[in-house]
Formats: structure tokens, sequence, C-alpha cells
């Protein structure tokens, strides 16, 4: 009788040791990881096709992105609002355009975490790819995203999106 207790207790046990591990520790939940990971994505396709509109739709209006270089974090950009980033990003495309550049953001290993005010942060790696005419494509930077996305009447939105790259600088 006490071995058959023993493993019943046992099983009860890692019935709910398991149920504990597969929640999510986070907070986040599944539908929201989803469509923030589909937030994600549309930021690499929107800005590889060089879709302007379509890249600064998925920001909020009062945005805040920025980019840091190197171990010592320096600053490279800053932009506060859609106008801003909607400038700077417009400048960037059509540089690259004219110049027959292609990228290609491979953004992966999301981690989203919640926050007590509904907001949900994230990390996230980037390998930057770039390809120029006649060349073999090649690892431009990599870096770490640090995101806070926030849910608007639209889905889910970047409030801020912060790349801190591995090298000194953004290739030209």
């Amino acid at each position: 009788m006490k071995i058959r207790f023993f493993w019943l207790a046992a099983i009860a046990l890692c019935s709910v040791s398991a149920l504990t591990w597969a929640a999510d520790p986070a907070g986040v939940p599944t539908e929201d990881r989803q469509q923030i990971a589909d937030l994600v994505s549309r930021y690499a396709y929107t800005y590889d096709s060089k879709d302007v509109e379509g890249f600064v739709a998925l920001f909020t209006q009062d945005c805040l992105w920025e980019s840091y270089a190197g171990a010592e974090q320096k600053k490279i950009a800053k932009v506060t609002n859609r106008d801003e980033l909607r400038s700077i990003v417009s400048q960037r495309l059509a540089m690259m355009q004219q110049k027959g550049i292609q990228s290609r953001h491979y953004q992966t290993n999301t981690l989203l975490t919640a926050r007590s005010d509904g907001q949900v942060e994230g990390t996230t790696m980037l390998n930057l790819v770039r390809q120029v005419p006649g060349a073999q494509p090649m690892t431009a930077t990599t870096g770490i995203y640090r995101d806070v996305f926030v849910r608007t009447t639209a889905g889910w939105r970047f409030a801020k999106r912060s790349l801190y790259i591995d090298q000194v600088e953004l290739p030209k």
C-alpha cells in the first residue's frame, strides 16, 4: 500500500511540475506571442522590400527607434516619432536602391516578457546580410534588438526598438 501511494504521489507531483513548466513563465499569451512574432517578421520584410510606408506603420506614432554601436554602445541614430522614422528610412532605402544593395534581416531567438503595464518587452538577435551587384551575399552586421511592444487598435506595434550592433558602426 505504501509503495502504491508513493507512486501515485510521484505521478501527481510530476504532472504538476509538467504543467508549471509548460506554462509561459514570461506571462505573454500564445496569441500575443504569435502576433508579436509576425510584427518582428514584417519589420524585416517591409524594410528589405523597401516598403517605407509599410515599415513605418509597424510603429506607434510616438515611437523611439535608435541604434548603438560596439562595446561602448556609441549612439549612432535616434528618432522619436513616425515622421522622423519615415525620413531616415526613406533616405537609407533610396541610397540602397540607387546602389543596387539588397538587405536581408534575419531576426531570431526572440524572448518576450510581459510588463505590469500591459506592454511586452522583447529581445531578438539580428544577422543582417547584404548583397551588392556582382558580389556574394555577406554578413553586414550582427546585433541584438531590445524592443517594447504595445497593443493598439491596429494590433501590436513597436513603441521602442533599440538596436545594439556588435561592430563599431553600421556599414554604409
